[in-house]
């Protein structure tokens, strides 16, 4: 039987790879769909003759056999291989692999049972059944006696059940009795899995039954309607990844560090965990990001299983998008701080560190060498956020060609512009105060400021301080290898060029 499996489970494999294959191949990534095309092409691959085999198979051997459903549901996801499988399968609405070897091992007995006592196949059915009865365990009858009952129900009480005896005996069809096997099957799997189950429940799939799950009122899982809506990949990949905690969150990366939960802080507001409620409803940082979104949290901020499950999904995979890129450009932010801070300690006089450990002593070593690779690397460390600090002065900037511009930058040459004296003071200022931060100095005598007018007496008459020196005023400058003139222009200068 184990062999028959593992027969079974290349041939599924075999059938993922082409299902996968077209599908790359023609950009489609439908849920509904995908699914309907493994039902059909994937399933009877992985379960033929299932109702033969299945009943000796270990439960190590069913987790092979239903890692290429889950492969393939994961890959709609993008999500962690580290989530169980039970949530991947809640997310697609799709019971497992047993269910469907189950169904195909009581829809043949059941068909045993039908057949008149004269044929072969009723005739081994008995003889298979005295032998279970008169011990031998490894029989077919005894075997699937005992799968059976592993599941919660037996040979002689099994799908479809009659739920009450007051219940009027009614003759279904052959297609009816197949719908409610298949129906009850699901629901006992359902009920054994989120309802009642038999042991206790991880961190992940008690959070995802508590706050992410939707069942049915006789106990169908029911789809999450992301699934079923019409959006782009990216955006059913966000709500995927966070549903199913295949996110970068402090909750997630801390589980795996083992952290503590009252730890995992927020690594930009610092005021609480950063579970998936503190990132989507709680967290300060986002604040007008919620603005912008507000249909979301009309009714406030919270609970999770509300905001998850709101009528219109692509506005909440486009807040989940929009809050996951303000989240990495504010930690990529956070750490080119913190490595400018790593790499000043490392070369300040006296004995280098990094991270609270000594390594050798430096007398007078407080830069790099000429011509070392890092140096290029430490100066755009420190000269990244220049721009910013300019822009934040508020100055009028210059206009080229049409497009408003606050600064040029080209190597370690620095050249605000501004249509205003006081604008050209502002980003003055603005950039004393940045080097100031940062321990950088600048050149006052390689620093001029320059000014675009035709009559000298305008061009010579404004003056401008940095760092409580005079800057001198020039009618003409090189820059890059072009001489620019204050009295003809910018632009005749650098097209003559």
């Amino acid at each position: 039987m184990a062999q028959a499996a593992r027969d079974r489970l290349t041939r599924g494999y075999a059938a993922l790879a082409g299902l996968e294959r077209r599908c790359f191949q023609t950009h489609f990534q439908e849920p509904r769909s995908k699914g309907w095309l493994f039902d059909t092409l994937m399933t009877p691959a992985l379960m033929y003759a299932a109702a033969v085999w299945a009943p000796g198979i270990t439960e190590a051997m069913w987790t092979r056999i239903e890692r290429p459903q889950i492969t393939m549901i994961s890959r709609l996801l993008r999500s962690k291989p580290s989530v169980p499988h039970d949530i991947i399968r809640a997310e697609l609405g799709t019971p497992p692999m047993l269910v469907e070897a189950l169904f195909q091992a009581v829809s043949f007995v059941h068909s045993l049972w039908d057949t008149t006592r004269d044929r072969y196949t009723r005739l081994a059915l008995e003889s298979s059944r005295q032998l279970a009865l008169q011990g031998d365990t490894s029989c077919w009858f005894a075997q699937m006696t005992s799968w059976f009952q592993t599941h919660g129900f037996t040979m002689d009480r099994r799908p479809p059940f009659k739920y009450s005896l007051q219940t009027p005996l009614m003759y279904l069809t052959r297609v009816e009795i197949t719908r409610l096997i298949r129906q009850d099957l699901i629901q006992l799997d359902t009920r054994r899995t989120w309802i009642e189950p038999t042991q206790e429940l991880g961190t992940k799939m008690a959070l995802y039954r508590e706050h992410l799950l939707h069942l049915t009122t006789d106990g169908f899982v029911t789809r999450p309607s992301y699934m079923d809506t019409h959006q782009s990949h990216a955006l059913r990949c966000a709500i995927g990844q966070l549903r199913t905690s295949s996110h970068q969150l402090e909750i997630e990366i801390g589980r795996f560090r083992g952290v503590p939960s009252d730890s995992k802080i927020c690594r930009l507001c610092h005021l609480e965990p950063e579970t998936e409620l503190h990132y989507i409803c709680h967290c300060t940082v986002y604040y007008e990001i919620r603005g912008c979104f507000h249909c979301l949290f009309r009714e406030g901020f919270g609970p999770l299983s509300r905001v998850m499950s709101f009528e219109d999904q692509r506005c909440l995979g486009l807040y989940l998008l929009e809050e996951h890129r303000h989240r990495d450009t504010l930690l990529r932010r956070a750490g080119g701080r913190q490595s400018q801070r790593q790499i000043t300690d490392f070369f300040t006089p006296g004995t280098g560190k990094l991270e609270e450990q000594s390594f050798w002593p430096s007398e007078d070593v407080n830069s790099v060498k000429q011509g070392c690779p890092l140096s290029p690397t430490l100066f755009g460390l420190y000269i990244d956020e220049i721009t910013e600090y300019i822009q934040r002065a508020r100055g009028r900037e210059g206009d080229l060609g049409g497009t408003p511009v606050h600064i040029l930058l080209y190597a370690d040459d620095i050249v605000p512009l501004s249509e205003s004296q006081e604008g050209l003071q502002s980003h003055l200022q603005a950039l004393d105060t940045f080097c100031m931060e940062r321990g950088l100095t600048v050149n006052l005598g390689k620093t001029k400021v320059m000014i675009f007018h035709t009559s000298r007496t305008v061009r010579h008459r404004a003056s401008f301080t940095k760092a409580g020196g005079q800057i001198e005023v020039v009618d003409s400058y090189v820059y890059l290898g072009v001489t620019f003139s204050g009295s003809t222009g910018v632009f005749s200068m650098a097209q003559a060029a």
